[in-house]
């Protein structure tokens, strides 16, 4: 088995996807589909269709390399698109051999991605260093405290080595907490003397210095962050042996890990490994099913050594009882053959290696085995005594008694402590925690309680469309849920958390429609309260405040506001029902809102009638309240006519039969009435206006109701008796209406009762209500002594009193004695209560299912409370919330998970942080409890629960799985496993999910020997290295920010510019708030602050960035705006207005932020600052030109600005975030960038050292594992030192890169760097050359499935990275000529299997060479990049440049390319990667570059002006030109045009521009080079581009102009503030003068003319071939290639494949090639003659053997297809119509159209469009037909979907129906491709000589070209026909000539005279 390099080969990755190939041919029309994509975007994009769904969208990535296209390349595309059409129908082969020329003449699309590509991965390995974070505050204080301690820590190591320890222990918890690379601001001398005394100590001092010098030296390593400083470290830890004193004590072997190196390490593991989840919340068990973590290690238990087997041979049930236990380094596993000790592959063991074994144990039914604190534990079927066992020999070495209460318990530990488990009441896991005599714990904190349940809701009765949601609510919320609610179409859960989710469609109340999906409310504070009504939601916190959201009577929609009392107290209780709400107050009063009848106060809404009454709770039903007091009391009020209000009033005292009719009604005494100043009321007792009585003049209306004549005296909120009625006395005199007094028998009864006190029952102690609940008409109570009492509408036996009739009194529900009741709700005519053992009671209206029970038999059985089945005791399901919704029942209930037996059989293993359950019952969930949050999950367990085994890791965060079935064992890491494929390991960093690279987490501090410490340091360098710095993980990061932009808002820093605040701020209609900022480093902007304090304001901002570093606030660009929005905030206070997403903001540039305001006057900031400084960010403020109202630096508003640091703390983790992983603010960074490229020689020296030492260590071990087989410690040691080997040369690689850039122009680095790469070169070549590769011709692989390594595995891994770090480095190794060539020599001169390493490196390298045959062949010679590091490497050849250069000519390197093409045994890709250069160099000689599609790249100049006019002054007249003069101080430069001002006026202006040269003679003497005419508008354009229509090559010193003018007068902007010079993106300089010839004015200082266009000339690009080297060459190229193939013809067999991949990637090359010289055709096609019958003769015996048709055949069947098919339109078309037809071939590449001769239409507006899918989102036009103009010959298109639109204008008068035919198209789809090689090179070869024949004749290939063969094709005809006689006679030759014997000897002699010659007529 593998151990370090397991990973290497991606074996544990998870759904590696191996993707099919596509064949070359599929491949072509994907190339070229793309080719005429790029077309069409830079002829026709607004052309082009999207799909709707994408319509608008920009494609940035496009649009940002989008670049100027000159006129050249214009005509290109135009080329491109014309070369669609052929002569007649092709074949399938045609099509492909079509289609790849034309990508050989116009260039590869996907080739020009692939060096875009190369190139943006070598700018993100060199591009600009990064600001990095500085650690401030240990900047002088810890440089001057440290310089201190070490000057004397080397000699107190000597004098007192235990003051010395003490001291290196004080200064390793000072290094270790300080945060990463935060000592890279340290003098560099200081910091290397530190790190020289540390690892002097660590090498010469005693034990315990030395392990305490190797730990500080480490955590300043890491601290400092530096390459150099890192490289030494791990170098002292590798490679360096320590001359240690000797010591009795064996501690100091292990050293302590740094705490900063140790959470480095777990910040890295987490970013490599945690996947998606690495910006959400940390990894952990419970999310996901642990087979879906990824595998740390994985092994088979090995069997035991001489282990006889035993005589009695177990039963299937015996050998599937395991068990197994770990320690952090060993695993213990005991099963029915023994017990076995295995290493872990942790902390230096040997995975899967059996260390100890004891056969006396063996397992048994319910075993356990237990470790805890070091020490083995055994227990066997729950017995009370525990073994203990010796962990070193495995003994049985004593035993543990538990005590009583723990033995039918069960036990766990999580490796410090025991814990006993069981499971009580609710299916609640109890664990305790127990001492060292395992008693229980009598600490509080040691006893924990889980509940175990699965959690859902389930509704009953009348299901409606928001009852369905809260079945889609996420699991995690179900065990957070307190309470739900629902409304009209959405539904409510409050957490217990205080969050609010809501789901359904929340327009009604300003927020979202989530459909399903539950969304979280944004509140400001937790909230305690949720009601909900029909119209109304309100929200409290446990602050006191108040939210609410309601539609008005009017059915608008609201929006959630802050709801603040009258009174400004806080809110204690809020209700909502219907289309009322009401509120309670902190002072007990109650507020009333909504469309109710009680009697409030006008003005503040306050409920009358309850004076001196202290409300705490409220509730509210359809119409009547109940409100409870403080202390218990219960009061109502509202309409009675169902007795809703539970109480009535008095009986009469009389018995009078005047008086029978009456009910008691109850009035105040004299002096105790209580009038307000309110809305009148018509007086109880005479019927008047208690306002104005008789003079009120209104309608008579019912005694006690409202009396609209306007604001007045109510009546007495008790009795309803106005003022005169309640203070007059005498008797009232008949036949007049007078206000009298009347008895209390005298008044009717009311139908509306004001608040007044319940009283639930009679006696001497008072029932105090707990809590209450309102139906429509009926209430339910919970009493404080758990009574449940009922009152109101029994029609449908809501009350549970046992019968239907009307109860107008409170009701107590009997209840069974045992019954405690704990919550009570009311439906709308039913009741529901829960009680605390988890069983429901319903009663009442059961029509639509609400009762939740089967209906009884007996009448009234609904009015009966009884149990609802599945809930309570003798259930597996117990009831935790429940609640009503109109006729439905909604029960939150809970299913138990497990039983008391299944926990007692269950295997428990805890760490830490999780409890995992793992019961042994098929159909049993396992269940992960997270300690520290009370929470857990389950997940699904199979069959093999029944035979597997798991133990924690007490150190590392890992689970350990065992089957015993199948012997196998898995260690999981927390880690989930990833789902997509990876390309390379190290790149990926999926190397560390291995064990060995495991970080400890849990009891710090962790130890480890020097060369593990050594490992992880230097796989923490390397992984910060690539996460900084390589394009994989700059991708990966890219889409991570893009997938949490919703979130990215969360957390924000402040910025306030005032001291203060003032008032009376106001706003016009046009007023504008605005201020200009800079900040001092990068920041995203989220928002800003707007006072407010006085009302509801309207705000819009928006964002401005000024051009240039000193422009003003004329040049500038808008960023971004936002809607309108309203906003509103207290005093003095800031309401925040956030932005759509955050906005980046650079450093040091001006910035505009402004606000448009409306509304009241509001508060102001004051006592302005003009510089802020926050978090280490500095902002400068200025006034903007843009503020009209007067906000400036000193006043005004937007006082604050909200931002994030880019490059911060990532988004907090969730409060449980496990502390192991948790990394704080100031360490959450890797190491920075810019201290990553802070490379040295010293630095890259110590990686030659230690890459040196692993070289050497892996071919000693090599040589040992050949002598000694089947050793794991070799293996072992030998993959240890081949990953260091890796590591370090990947790290070369990446450091040497930096220094040496690869592209680009840079001054060569010093003679250390190339020192250092001398050395670098020799090790390589001295590893080639000394590695044996007789026995590896094939390279050794994993065998996954056997899980065996092969032989030389480790050193062919090395080997392979040695090779690739040789390429890397090619443009250092081969960066000259003569390099070049002494490597060539190198492996020329040396035989095939000698070099075979090198040759791969060489081959390598010279693949990367772009023109490569321009750099072999061209006459000039080119500039040596790093001439110093070229001239000490040749010393190494001891050749001469002349003797390289002749005996590496070009002839004999194609030689030697094709050699290494064709053999068959070459190591790893060496051939294909020949192949490709002989394809590259065909490509260069065969294709021009100025012919290839790409241009130059054309750059625009910084504006020589620094500002712009403001106003358009500049006039432009009559012929006065406008010109300046200008020169460049560098080669180089093109200039391809100039930017010129626009006039204004929308109309189209002609200018004329010429580019003129001064003579070199003292004359004002000017040239003109070129000139250009352009026409252009302003279209919301300020300044305008001419184009030359050809590049003018600027000298240096040369004076040259730009002069333009234009023929009509008008007025533009100009420039002013001009400057002399600009500097170039190339570090030229331009320099500008003035010019004679600007007639209108412009000079340096002002006018027109702002900036050039320009591009820089590729100096690789300027390399020229003669053109005899070119056809010398190229015939050379194609001859070796015949002879080749034609000797591996000959050599018979199966033929290489490469024979077939040269014909076809060469092919479309030489046709480029003949049609450039067509005289060269003869001569090409003579090359490849030869091939012709040999290839024939080849694919003619195959024939004969095999059949194409025959099942069994062994050759491979053409896989092509032909399908046709005719799309055509109505004949005749209908006009004034628009038609559409979409045509789709499911299997085709390519697609030809032919169109018949009748198609026609009838005039030019009715045209048909053909449209060509490019992807799911695009069609591009490919052909536009109309009138009689329409194609003659076929079209081929790549691809398989074609859209034909025709669009029909109105009626032609007088129009045929011929002219009106439409379109009748022919359309066949070709599925191409071969998988028969040699057939193909056949094709390949008679397309070949067809076309050169069609060359020879000049028949051209383009249609359109082939008119003039008609004519021709007559001419001839009559040529015959008149001189037949004379042309019969014809050339006397002897024979027919070949094409060779006419290209060597001529042609053949005469005939003899006898010969007679007969002439057949030539068919045409």
């Amino acid at each position: 088995m593998s151990f370090f390099l397991r990973e290497i080969d991606g074996e544990r990755v998870c759904s590696t996807s191996t993707e099919t190939s596509i064949p070359e041919d599929r491949k072509s029309a994907r190339r070229l589909r793309k080719l005429l994509y790029k077309c069409a975007e830079n002829t026709c994009k607004p052309d082009i269709l999207r799909v709707p769904a994408h319509c608008g969208k920009l494609d940035k990535e496009e649009e940002k390399s989008k670049t100027p296209l000159d006129q050249q390349q214009q005509i290109n595309f135009h080329d491109i698109l014309n070369s669609k059409f052929v002569v007649g129908p092709p074949s399938p082969f045609a099509l492909v051999a079509i289609a790849k020329s034309i990508l050989a003449r116009f260039g590869n699309p996907e080739e020009v991605s692939e060096k875009e590509d190369g190139s943006e991965e070598e700018a993100g390995t060199s591009g600009a260093d990064e600001e990095g974070k500085q650690y401030k505050n240990t900047d002088q204080l810890v440089g001057a405290s440290l310089t201190c301690i070490f000057e004397v820590l080397e000699q107190l190591s000597r004098r007192d080595a235990e003051l010395c320890v003490q001291a290196l222990e004080s200064l390793l918890s000072l290094i270790q907490s300080m945060p990463i690379d935060c000592l890279q601001s340290e003098n560099r001398l200081s910091m290397s003397a530190m790190m020289h005394v540390l690892k002097t100590l660590r090498e010469d001092a005693c034990p315990s210095v030395s392990s305490k010098a190797t730990s500080c030296l480490v955590a300043l390593s890491v601290a400092c962050g530096e390459p150099e400083h890192l490289g030494s470290t791990i170098r002292s830890l590798i490679c360096m042996k320590k001359n240690i004193r000797m010591s009795a004590d064996s501690t100091y072997d292990m050293i302590q890990m740094p705490e900063n190196l140790r959470k480095l390490l777990l910040k890295v593991r987490r970013k490599a490994l945690g996947g998606d989840n690495t910006a959400n919340s940390p990894p952990n068990w419970a999310m996901v099913d642990v087979h879906e973590h990824s595998v740390a290690s994985s092994f088979s238990l090995p069997s035991l050594p001489d282990s006889s087997p035993s005589s009695d041979t177990p039963d299937d049930d015996n050998r599937i009882h395991s068990t197994m236990a770990c320690d952090g380094t060993f695993l213990y596993i005991l099963n029915y053959v023994g017990l076995y000790k295995l290493g872990t592959g942790l902390n230096e063991t040997i995975s899967g290696k059996l260390y100890a074994a004891n056969q006396s144990l063996q397992s048994s039914k319910n075993v356990q085995m237990y470790l805890c604190n070091g020490s083995l534990y055994l227990r066997r079927n729950y017995s009370s005594c525990i073994s203990v066992i010796d962990t070193d020999s495995l003994l049985d070495i004593g035993e543990v008694i538990l005590p009583p209460s723990c033995v039918q318990h069960a036990l766990f530990t999580d490796g410090t402590y025991f814990y006993s488990a069981t499971l009580i009441a609710n299916s609640t896991l109890s664990t305790i925690q127990l001492n060292d005599s395992f008693s229980p714990s009598n600490e509080p904190s040691s006893r924990r309680s889980h509940r175990l349940t699965d959690v859902k809701f389930t509704i009953q009765g009348d299901l409606q469309v928001p009852h369905q949601l809260p079945e889609f609510l996420p699991a995690n919320l179900h065990p957070q849920t307190v309470d739900l609610h629902f409304t009209r179409e959405m539904a409510f859960i409050q957490a217990r958390s205080g969050k609010v989710y809501y789901a359904g469609n929340g327009t009604r109340f300003g927020l979202f429609e989530t459909g399903n999906n539950w969304m979280e409310l944004c509140l400001p504070e937790p909230i305690v309260q949720i009601s909900v009504g029909i119209d109304t939601i309100m929200f409290r916190s446990g602050a006191g405040h108040g939210w609410i959201a309601s539609v008005d009577d009017k059915k608008r929609n609201g929006r959630l506001r802050r709801l603040v009392p009258s009174n400004r107290r806080k809110i204690v209780h809020v209700c909502a029902s219907g289309h009322v709400y009401g509120y309670v107050s902190e002072n007990g009063k109650i507020f009333m809102g909504g469309l109710h009848t009680m009697r409030v106060n006008v003005s503040s809404q306050m409920l009358n009638g309850l004076d001196n009454v202290m409300i705490s709770s409220l509730a509210l039903g359809k119409s009547h309240g109940v409100a409870v007091t403080r202390n218990g009391h219960l009061f109502t009020w509202g309409l009675n006519n169902m007795n809703q209000c539970g109480r009535v009033e008095s009986t009469s005292t009389t018995s009078s039969p005047r008086h029978s009719g009456r009910q008691e009604y109850q009035i105040c005494p004299i002096g105790e009435h209580t009038w307000l100043t309110d809305t009148p009321s018509v007086c109880a007792q005479c019927g008047l206006c208690s306002a104005r009585g008789v003079a009120c003049g209104r309608v008579p209306r019912p005694k006690g109701t409202m009396c609209h004549c306007g604001v007045g005296e109510s009546t007495c909120l008790r009795c309803g008796l106005c003022r005169p009625c309640g203070e007059v006395t005498e008797p009232a005199q008949p036949g007049r209406a007078q206000h009298v007094q009347f008895s209390s028998t005298a008044a009717p009864q009311r139908s509306t009762l004001h608040p007044s006190r319940v009283i639930l029952s009679q006696g001497p102690h008072d029932v105090k209500v707990s809590s209450v609940s309102c139906g429509n008409f009926h209430t339910v109570l919970l009493a404080s002594d758990r009574r449940v009492f009922t009152f109101g509408s029994n029609c449908h036996g809501q009350l549970g009193v046992g019968d239907t009739l009307s109860k107008n009194t409170p009701q107590q529900v009997i209840l069974p004695s045992d019954t405690v009741i704990v919550q009570v709700a009311a439906g709308s005519n039913h009741t529901i209560l829960r009680a605390n053992d988890g069983s429901v009671f319903t009663f009442g209206a059961f029509g639509k299912g609400q009762l939740a029970r089967p209906a009884g038999e007996k009448a009234g059985w609904n009015a009966i409370p009884e149990k609802v089945s599945g809930f309570g005791p003798g259930f597996n399901a117990f009831a935790g919330w429940i609640g009503a919704d109109g006729d439905s029942s909604i029960i939150h209930s809970h299913t138990a998970l497990l039983s008391s037996d299944n926990i007692l059989k269950a295997q428990i293993v805890a760490n830490k942080t999780n409890i995992f359950i793992f019961p042994r019952e098929v159909g049993k969930d396992y269940i992960v409890i997270r300690r520290k949050l009370n929470v857990f999950e389950h997940h699904a367990s199979d069959y093999k629960c029944w035979y597997t085994s798991w133990a924690t890791d007490p150190k590392y965060d890992m689970l350990w799985y065992y089957n015993s079935a199948e012997m196998e064992i898995k260690g999981y890491d927390i880690f989930k496993k990833s789902e997509k494929s990876v390309g390379d390991a190290f790149d990926s960093l999926t190397f560390l999910a291995g064990a060995e690279f495991a970080v400890q987490v849990y009891d710090s501090p962790a130890y480890a020997t020097s060369m593990s410490l050594g490992m992880q340091l230097l796989s923490a360098t390397f992984s910060a290295n690539v996460i900084n710095l390589s394009e994989f993980w700059k991708e990966k990061h890219g889409e991570r920010e893009q997938d949490h932009e919703k979130t990215i808002m969360d957390g924000y820093s402040v910025a306030n510019r005032f001291d203060g605040t003032g008032g009376g701020w106001g706003y016009s209609a046009n007023s504008v708030e605005a201020i200009q900022f800079k900040v001092s480093k990068e920041i995203r902007l989220v928002g800003v602050g707007l006072y407010g304090g006085r009302g509801e304001y309207i705000s819009k901002l928006k964002l401005y960035r000024q051009i240039g570093t000193e422009a003003d606030e004329l040049y500038v660009e808008q960023i971004t705006e936002t809607d309108e929005t309203v906003y509103d905030c207290g005093a003095h206070e800031t309401a925040t207005l956030l932005f759509s997403q955050p906005i980046v903001i650079q450093p040091n540039h001006w910035h505009v932020v402004s606000a448009k305001i409306s509304g009241p006057s509001s508060d102001c900031g004051a006592n302005g600052k003009r510089h802020v400084e926050c978090d280490g960010v500095t902002f400068q403020f200025r006034k903007s030109a843009v503020s009209n109202n007067g906000t400036d630096v000193d006043v005004g508003q937007i006082p604050e600005l909200y931002y994030q640091i880019v490059g911060g703390s990532e988004s907090r983790d969730e409060s449980d975030s496990n502390k192991q992983l948790s990394i704080s603010r100031d360490m959450s960074n890797l190491f920075s960038p810019a201290a990553l490229k802070n490379v040295t020689a010293e630095g890259i020296g110590n990686l030659l050292i230690l890459l040196e030492w692993a070289l050497q260590r892996v071919q000693i071990d090599e040589d040992t594992n050949n002598q000694v087989e089947g050793s794991a410690e070799n293996q072992w040691s030998q993959e240890r030192a081949g990953f260091v080997a890796i590591l370090s040369m990947k790290l070369i690689s990446r450091f040497v890169r930096t220094v040496y850039k690869e592209k680009g122009c840079h001054d060569e680095p010093g003679i250390d760097f190339a020192n250092k790469l001398v050395n670098l070169h020799s090790m390589l070549l001295e590893f080639f050359f000394s590695t044996d590769m007789t026995g590896y011709e094939n390279r050794p692989l994993i065998k996954k499935e056997e899980k065996v390594v092969e032989e030389g595995y480790t050193l062919m891994k090395c080997v392979s990275e040695a090779v690739k770090l040789f390429i890397s480095l090619s443009h250092c190794f081969m960066g000259s000529r003569s390099l070049m060539n002494a490597h060539l020599i190198a492996v020329m001169n040396k035989g095939n299997h000698e070099a075979l390493i090198l040759t791969s490196a060489i081959i390598g390298s010279l693949a990367k060479i772009e023109r490569f045959a321009h750099q072999l062949l061209c006459s000039t010679t080119t500039t040596e990049r790093f001439p110093m590091l070229s001239s000490l490497l040749l010393k190494h050849f001891n050749c001469e440049k002349e003797t390289l250069a002749s005996l590496t000519s070009f002839p004999n390197i194609l030689r030697f390319l094709y050699d290494q093409t064709f053999m068959r045994n070459a190591y790893e890709n060496t051939s294909s990667l020949a192949e490709a250069i002989l394809v590259k160099v065909s490509r260069d000689l065969a294709i021009p570059t100025d012919d290839t599609l790409m241009g130059p790249v054309v750059h625009q100049t910084s504006s020589r002006f620094r500002r712009r006019s403001a106003q358009p002054t500049w006039d432009m007249s009559d012929g006065c030109a406008d010109a300046i003069a200008f020169r460049v101080d560098s080669e180089g430069i093109k200039l391809h045009g100039f930017g010129i001002y626009l006039p204004t006026e929308p109309d189209r202006r002609n200018f004329v521009g010429e580019i003129m040269m001064l003579s070199p003679d003292s004359s004002e003497k000017w040239t003109c080079l070129l000139r250009v005419t352009a026409e252009m508008s302003s279209e919301e354009k300020e300044v305008g581009i001419v184009r030359f229509p050809e590049y003018v090559l600027l000298s240096p010193g040369v004076t040259y102009a730009v002069k333009v003018n234009m023929m009509k007068n008008t007025k533009t902007f100009c420039g002013e503030g001009g400057v002399t010079q600009v500097h170039l993106l190339n570090g030229a300089r331009l320099f500008f003068s003035g010019c004679s010839m600007s007639q209108n004015g412009t000079t340096v200082q002002r006018g027109q003319l702002p900036y050039l266009i320009y591009s820089i000339l590729d100096q690789s690009n300027s390399l020229q071939i003669k053109q005899e080297t070119i056809y010398d060459t190229f015939t050379l190229l194609l001859r070796l290639m015949a002879n080749k193939i034609g000797a591996a013809i000959t050599e018979g067999g199966a033929l290489p494949a490469c024979c077939q991949h040269l014909m076809s990637h060469i092919n479309p090359h030489v046709m480029v090639y003949m049609e450039r010289f067509p005289d060269k055709a003869l001569e090409m096609m003579s090359t490849m003659e030869q091939l012709i019958p040999m290839v024939s003769n080849l694919n003619g015996v195959e024939r004969v053997f095999h059949s194409y048709d025959s099942d069994d055949s062994g050759c491979d069947t053409p896989y092509s297809g032909i399908v046709t098919t005719v799309v055509e339109s109505q004949h005749p078309y209908k006009p004034n119509t628009s038609s559409s037809m979409v045509l789709l071939f499911e299997e085709a590449d390519y697609i030809c159209v032919r169109f018949s001769p009748d198609c026609q239409t009838a005039q030019f507006d009715d045209q048909l469009t053909i449209y060509l899918k490019i992807d799911e989102h695009s069609y591009m036009p490919i052909e536009r037909c109309y009138g009689s103009e329409w194609p003659s010959y076929p079209m081929i298109l790549p691809g398989n979907c074609l859209m034909f639109v025709l669009d029909a204008s109105s009626a032609v008068e007088g129009a045929t129906s011929e002219q009106m035919f439409g379109y009748h198209v022919t359309v066949t789809g070709y599925l191409v491709g071969y998988n028969d090689s040699t057939m193909r090179l056949e094709q390949d070869l008679v397309w070949l000589s067809a076309n050169a024949c069609r060359i020879m004749t000049q028949l051209p290939i383009n249609p359109s070209n082939i008119e003039h063969l008609s004519t021709a094709e007559d001419d001839t005809r009559h040529l015959f026909e008149k001189h037949g006689s004379l042309l019969k006679k014809g050339l006397s030759l002897s024979h027919s000539p070949t094409l060779s014997e006419l290209c060597t000897k001529g042609q053949p002699p005469p005939a003899l005279k006898h010969f007679t010659y007969t002439y057949s007529e030539p068919q045409f």
